[in-house]
């Protein structure tokens, strides 16, 4: 979940730990508010980003991967 205030930095770090732990599946959505007394989106990220952190998948070595604004983790099998 993406766009809680994080930066891409600490996407980074957290995908390549995950990796170190032996994840080999990562989805990556935008966060949406769902309803009032839930977090407030700090940041609606563009779509590149989300392109930038498939090709970081991909490089890190996972199996499985989906990052889009959309991405939720029941899209994967």
């Amino acid at each position: 979940m993406a766009g809680l205030g994080e930066d891409v930095d600490e996407v980074y770090g957290v995908m390549r730990d995950l990796k170190r732990a032996g994840c080999d599946i990562i989805t990556i959505g935008q966060y949406l508010k769902p309803d009032t007394g839930c977090l407030d989106v700090k940041e609606f990220l563009h779509p590149s980003k989300f392109e930038q952190f498939s090709e970081w998948a991909k490089e890190i070595g996972f199996k499985k991967y989906n990052c889009s604004p959309f991405t939720r983790s029941s899209y994967l099998e």
